[in-house]
């Protein structure tokens, strides 16, 4: 049989080639919440918001953290920005933190503040020490209870935001490895400052982090602001483990510099962290050259990255249409290896065995990934002449509207993740503000109609529904509803 372009294999039936329907209207779209610790360190409460990335509830991942000064004003912006490059694959899904103020000046400026006070009041002298004990002893240990994180952090800092990073760099490293200061209110009276973040670089020449300055169109801050570029330049000749860069931006002011310094200082810290293309880094040295990019990524982020299962597979396709069948089988393999699961790589080997007449085999792959995935086809395959039915393998069933209801309720962890509705015969799933109908198997396990998901839900032994397992996820959920049906 003659090689033929690879398929796009991606569900071809009808229900599949539909979008999920919006949820219900008529509710609050959130960008986070506001919580309150109580600080020993301030003798205060403190304010805080977290934003989770989309998708928290329904897995379980671990995130990096990207903690966001003057919370108030920059929590929505670096929020918005960190999901925006994240969904383009330009660096990984983050939790974000905004710390709104309280008492900024006393907070935020330093004590290196060589002028006395004339911007701070005396009584701030230790301010921005208790506010680095509570970020570092009681609010970073609460966050890392509450919520999946990695130890990779980055602080963002405006103004004197940025003059309390610097402070945070020299006062406890390590307790993050990235910053982004947006024009750090350097002063003539904050040469101590700018001499302190030097001294502390000169004896410490193997220290792991990331730097991004943004400077503003400010003639008033220029001068400060490049002594202290120079100093964190010179670092990159004697440290390794350093990175660090500066842009102006001669058309921002001081109050607009911060969305591009938050957009480029995330882009430059995670620098290299997508492959352009898999195809050209697999003619480089195979899929090991791509499996080398995630564990050169996991070292130096200092937290585990995995190989995405798609990158490894897409050398396939390409191999494929250049006829290099027996290499797209190997890379095939070699993916399934590491993803036995993985309901694309499946399609994919029962397409490229259908078209090299090996039935047996193209049955087997097809059959385990409709097993996983009820919707899932292979474009370009007949599966009748591989006498293989779909309907048959994985068949719909009809149950009894108070069967469907025993499922209904609202499933999550910690909050609510998911909400399955029922409407007439039919139940659905909402989450992520989208709506998808389920179709039934059995009374306890359902799969997503454009979708690879399946739900199982587990019950207990008086038939009371418990939860639910998301298949493909991997992921359990507990459910939520008081009164169990």
């Amino acid at each position: 049989m003659n090689a033929v372009k690879l398929f796009v294999f991606l569900l071809c039936t009808p229900a599949l080639c539909q979008a999920a329907q919006p949820a219900p209207a008529n509710h609050p779209i959130a960008i986070g919440e506001r919580f309150e610790i109580r600080s020993f360190a301030m003798s205060e409460d403190r304010g805080y918001f977290v934003h989770l990335p989309a998708g928290y509830e329904l897995s379980a991942t671990r995130y990096p953290l990207l903690v966001v000064l003057d919370g108030a004003d920059n929590f929505q912006l670096a929020s918005t920005t960190a999901d925006l490059l994240a969904d383009a694959g330009r660096m990984p899904p983050m939790i974000v933190v905004g710390i709104p103020n309280t008492n900024r000046n006393r907070d935020l400026i330093p004590p290196t503040r060589g002028d006395g006070g004339s911007s701070a009041p005396a009584s701030s002298a230790n301010g921005a020490n208790r506010f680095l004990q509570f970020v570092s002893t009681e609010l970073l240990p609460k966050l890392d209870t509450d919520y999946r994180t990695l130890p990779y952090r980055i602080l963002v800092g405006h103004s004197n935001g940025g003059l309390f990073a610097l402070h945070a760099l020299v006062t406890a490293p390590g307790t993050f490895n990235g910053f982004i200061l947006a024009s750090p209110a350097l002063g003539a009276q904050d040469k101590p400052l700018v001499g302190s973040v030097n001294a502390f670089l000169d004896q410490h020449r193997d220290l792991a982090a990331s730097v991004y300055l943004a400077s503003a169109n400010e003639s008033d801050l220029l001068s400060g602001t490049l002594e202290l570029s120079a100093g964190l330049q010179a670092q990159l000749a004697r440290d390794p483990h350093w990175s660090f860069a500066f842009q102006r931006y001669r058309e921002e002011t001081h109050g607009t510099v911060t969305l591009p310094g938050i957009y480029d200082g995330l882009k430059f810290i995670f620098n290299g962290w997508s492959i352009p293309d898999a195809f050209v880094l697999y003619e480089q040295g195979g899929q090991a050259a791509i499996e080398k990019h995630y564990r050169d990524l996991s070292a130096r982020f200092n937290m585990p990255v995995a190989v995405p299962a798609g990158m490894l597979l897409s050398p396939a396709f390409t191999l494929y249409r250049q006829k290099r069948t027996d290499e797209a089988e190997r890379v095939i393999l070699h993916t399934l290896e590491l993803y036995p699961d993985f309901t694309s790589a499946l399609l994919t080997a029962g397409r490229l065995y259908f078209d090299k007449g090996d039935k047996a085999k193209a049955r087997d792959y097809l059959t385990k990934a409709l097993l996983l995935s009820p919707m899932s086809r292979a474009t370009g395959v007949d599966y009748a002449a591989l006498e293989l039915d779909p309907n048959k393998i994985v068949p719909a069933v009809e149950l009894p509207a108070s069967e469907l209801q025993k499922n209904v309720g609202a499933y999550g962890v910690s909050g609510k993740a998911l909400e399955i509705t029922r409407r007439d015969a039919k139940l659905f799933v909402v989450m992520n503000d989208q709506q998808v109908a389920l179709t039934a198997l059995s009374p306890t396990r359902f799969y997503f109609n454009n979708d690879d998901d399946v739900i199982t839900f587990h019950r207990d032994d008086r038939g009371r529904v418990t939860g639910l397992k998301l298949e493909y996820r991997g992921v359990e959920l507990k459910r939520m509803q008081q009164a169990m049906r």
